[in-house]
């Protein structure tokens, strides 16, 4: 028989919670900001404090409130988005709120907050309904009752919106508050004309039937210091609005925007869904209708012309990662894609800002950028970030985290808190005592200001205060979420839609080359395009880094370029520069010793060396194009040089541009030896003879040792993996240099002031503001100071290709395999040969046969 022995429950965690007060804190919340409304808010907060502190076994934990918000979405609710991050943070055991509609008018949200909070131990109490979640029935009333909230919600949209259409039918409406340029309103609120502003309109209008165009208006207003209606310059965008408002030739559209639908409240524009409504003759015209009739032609010409199709345009927004995420770090507006084409047969993506799109649009001065090199960015970004997220990524976790547990902030709000409660106390008194005929008319209304004033003021305090709070609070959980979604990836090679959304917030382009890309965190990292890229691209010759990232002249090698081009333009052909160029010993790129055919052409048809937004000018424009048509004239064969047949080379010989001559840099070139009995091919470097002159006295290879060194290295790392390995993979040092070093020791004594300094708000306030300016200032210093570790990353694509070499079991030589894995075989000036894998592994072999 078995035997049952019952262990008895622990007490103690009871016991525990049941010595210490129940922490209870109340939410509150208005959905308007009338006088009235106002009152009920001050009122539910007076209400709740009082509610809270009679009953003993409960304790403060504070007062959130929401004033003049709706209650459909939680994300637009600041003080609600505290009291949850509180509770995550165990600050809180019980809420409690007026009634359902107060706390959410949405069924899916309620239900939602209320079992993640249930999750954590916190219950909530709707007084109205008597429900205390605590209970296990409560979510299925709270569910019905929640549901009826939102149909309340919906219930009154569609009564808001049925009185409308109907006022709209008779033609009673009321105009929208915000002012138009051109009118006033008058005693009743219908659109009298303002003289002097009617006059800008007018010529607006007369300007565009002339033939002008938005942004050339806007341009002309800005010159003679013009304003809009708010005040600030004019923009092919306001101009464009202008031209098309109904409301300048008398008319009035009504309905133009509409509510999504009764669990949003979104509002978006009217396209057809409901009736509109078109008033004529509502108010004195400015514009004549004919006129501006004719100016509505005229749009739909200059539409079709430059083939703006808005409808493709919106289906199109969202098929591309990039839609919505770059941001004109100018004007603000986002990026749009536009295939460009600077050949006949050379198309490119290009991203650009919005304000150079239409007609409408025109004004802001940013250059384009290219997409694939935003996208190139972003991919050496996320590695660089990649590899170094435990200097960058953790400390920047632990140090928000202090911020985060910082109660000089709660101290705060619930200091205005009491502020608020006493100066609501006061207003009540001071309306008691005109009412009993104690006070003036005149000094109540004076203090009654004085009370309001003081009121607003703390409410905009708080408010600025809670934002800050949750702010800090997503940042370290977004922090948290990069640090757990960099370990469960590895590097890219390619974009990655997945992880380029969970890291990055949106891409501002500061100039052309010039990105800043500000991740979900709140990090700002700056990324020069171009520059510390993944794959090993080389300045042009006679170009250098800057201190600040961009290319400068090389003074030396920019006096050899200009007399390159002097040359060429005198009539001198590519055998006579070279003879010079090599006379003259001038270094070539990559500091090799001699030149060959490929680089002076590579440099003769280079229009970077005319200048652009990245690289200075080191000739004239005229000098390049007559360089040009001189020296292609003489050489047919520059095409051999072509890129197109370079590739074409490299797909049937693995081994171009693989093979490199240590002694004078240059790049080991195929070819066929011919006799009556066999034909070689043999490897040599493109130096070896020049005009009948030796240079290069570095061996050549057979091809067929070639093939075989490569299936002998092969084998041979295969075998030994391991210990090619190891030394590698410990090489790469996450970067901490002393800038770094003294900064985590200011971070650190700053936040023991600032722990210290609780108790005291300004204090904690002031170091809180410097431990923020040196966290930037970390980020910063360790963005500038990290490296690429891609060895991992390239090492397991290394282990993938042996494993697949290793079950085919294959003894012949494999070109493509090659090409994969080999990033180049390096020929030394002792005749052996290094084999460099594409994670930096080297192995040095000795061909058995030198010619």
């Amino acid at each position: 028989m078995k035997n049952v022995t019952v262990i008895e429950k622990s007490n103690t965690e009871s016991e525990a919670s049941s010595n210490r007060k129940t922490r209870v804190c109340a939410y509150c919340r208005v959905s308007s900001t009338h006088k009235e409304q106002e009152n009920s808010f001050e009122a539910q907060v007076s209400h709740y404090k009082k509610y809270i502190k009679s009953n003993d076994q409960w304790e403060l934990a504070g007062i959130y409130a929401d004033e003049g918000i709706s209650g459909t979405k939680k994300e637009i609710r600041p003080e609600f988005m505290r009291l949850i991050n509180d509770c995550e943070n165990g600050r809180i055991d019980m809420v409690i709120t007026k009634s359902i509609s107060r706390f959410a008018r949405n069924t899916a949200d309620c239900i939602e907050t209320v079992r993640k909070l249930k999750s954590l131990g916190v219950t909530v109490y709707f007084e109205k309904e008597n429900i205390n979640t605590v209970s296990q029935e409560s979510e299925l009333i709270l569910s019905v009752l929640s549901s009826l909230a939102q149909e309340e919600a919906a219930s009154i949209s569609s009564n808001i919106r049925w009185s409308n259409q109907k006022r709209y039918k008779q033609g009673k409406f009321q105009i929208s508050p915000i002012k138009i340029m051109g009118y006033d309103k008058d005693e009743n609120g219908d659109l009298v004309i303002n003289q002097a502003e009617a006059q800008i309109v007018k010529r607006v209008f007369r300007e565009y039937l002339g033939g002008k165009g938005t942004g050339s208006i806007a341009r002309s207003l800005n010159e003679e210091n013009i304003t809009t209606i708010t005040g600030v310059k004019w923009r092919s965008s306001t101009i464009g609005r202008m031209v098309t408002n109904e409301k300048y030739c008398g008319d009035v559209l009504l309905q133009k925007t509409i509510t999504a639908d009764s669990v949003t409240f979104k509002r978006k524009r009217n396209k057809g869904e409901l009736p509109q409504y078109y008033i004529k003759n509502n108010h004195e015209p400015i514009i004549s209708r004919e006129d501006f009739e004719r100016v509505k032609e005229l749009l739909e010409i200059r539409r079709k012309e430059k083939g703006i199709d808005e409808e493709a345009i919106k289906k199109m927004a969202n098929r591309y990662p990039l839609t919505g995420k770059v941001i004109c770090g100018n004007c603000g507006r986002t990026f749009i894609r536009m295939t460009c084409q600077s050949t006949k047969q050379y198309k490119y993506i290009a991203l650009i800002c919005k304000s150079k799109y239409s007609e409408y649009l025109e004004s802001c001065e940013m250059s384009a950028v290219r997409e694939d090199r935003v996208i190139l960015a972003f991919i050496d970004m996320y590695n660089k970030l990649y590899s170094n997220w435990r200097t960058l990524l953790l400390p920047h976790k632990t140090y928000l985290k202090e911020l985060v547990q910082s109660t000089a902030e709660r101290t705060k709000i619930y200091g205005i808190d009491n502020q608020i409660i006493e100066l609501s106390e006061k207003e009540s008194m001071l309306q008691m005592l005109l009412a009993k005929g104690h006070l003036e008319p005149v000094l109540f209304t004076q203090k009654i200001n004085e009370i309001k004033t003081k009121l607003n003021e703390l409410k905009t305090r708080k408010q600025t205060i809670s934002m800050d709070m949750v702010n800090k609070d997503i940042s370290l959980v977004e922090t948290d979420k990069s640090i757990e979604f960099i370990k469960n990836h590895s590097l890219i090679d390619e974009f990655d839609e997945a992880c380029f959304n969970a890291m990055v917030k949106d891409i501002v382009v500061k100039s052309r080359n010039n990105l800043c890309f500000r991740l979900k965190n709140g990090m700002e990292l700056d990324w020069v395009i171009g520059v510390g890229t993944i794959n090993n691209r080389h300045l042009p010759y006679g170009y250098i880094l800057g201190n600040n990232g961009l290319p400068v002249i090389d003074e030396e090698k920019g006096v050899y370029i200009k007399k390159i081009f002097e040359m060429a333009c005198e009539g001198v052909n590519e055998g006579g520069i070279l003879s010079w160029l090599n006379q003259e010993a001038v270094k070539a790129s990559e500091n090799k010793t001699k030149w060959t055919k490929g680089s002076l052409f590579g440099i003769l048809s280079n229009a970077k060396y005319i200048g652009d937004e990245t690289f200075p000018a080191i000739i004239s424009k005229e000098t390049l194009e007559k360089a040009n048509q001189i020296i292609t004239g003489k050489n047919i064969r520059y095409k051999k040089y072509s890129l197109a047949n370079c590739e074409k080379q490299r797909a049937q010989y693995p081994f171009s541009g693989k093979v490199i001559c240590e002694v004078c840099r240059g790049i080991f070139k195929r070819q066929t030896s011919k006799s009556k009995t066999s034909i070689r091919h043999l490897w040599r470097c493109t130096s070896y003879v020049k005009g009948g002159k030796v240079y290069c006295m570095s061996i050549a290879l057979e091809e067929k040792q070639l093939e075989q060194k490569f299936i002998e290295v092969l084998n041979q790392l295969k075998k030994n993996l391991y210990t090619y390995t190891k030394d590698i993979s410990n090489s790469f040092k996450p970067v901490i240099n002393e800038k770094i070093t003294q900064l985590d020791k200011e971070i650190q004594i700053t936040l023991r002031v600032f722990q210290k300094a609780q108790s005291n708000q300004s204090e904690a306030m002031e170091a809180e503001g410097k431990i923020r300016e040196l966290l930037k200032k970390r980020v910063d210093e360790v963005w500038r100071a990290a490296a690429i570790d891609d060895f991992d990353y390239w090492n397991e694509k290394l282990q993938t290709e042996l494993m697949t070499y290793e079950k085919k079991n294959q003894l012949e030589f494999d070109g493509q395999l090659f090409r994969r894995v080999i990033k180049q075989i390096t020929v030394t000036k002792h005749n052996t040969l290094l084999f460099q894998f594409i994670n930096r592994i080297v192995i040095e072999k000795e061909p058995k046969k030198i010619i």
